[in-house]
């Protein structure tokens, strides 16, 4: 479906496909913390003292017509 309606449609599957595995990557993330792996998280990482005075990032956004990339070069 080579249209807005095959675009609509694909990313309503991608929702769904997105949200059915919300649950189970929550789940593992829990898992893993309540045994102590905490590789994911650097609690440092987000403690403002540890910053530095100045930084850049990058992020992206997503529009209907497909992800923008909103950061500066």
């Amino acid at each position: 479906m080579y249209s807005t309606m095959g675009r609509m449609l694909a990313q309503s599957i991608e929702a769904q496909i997105t949200a059915d595995e919300l649950q189970v990557w929550f789940n593992q993330l829990t898992a893993n913390i309540a045994s102590g792996d905490f590789r994911t998280h650097n609690a440092t990482m987000f403690d403002p003292a540890s910053w530095p005075a100045m930084a850049q990032g990058v992020g992206f956004s997503e529009a209907a017509r497909g992800a923008l990339d909103t950061g500066s070069p």
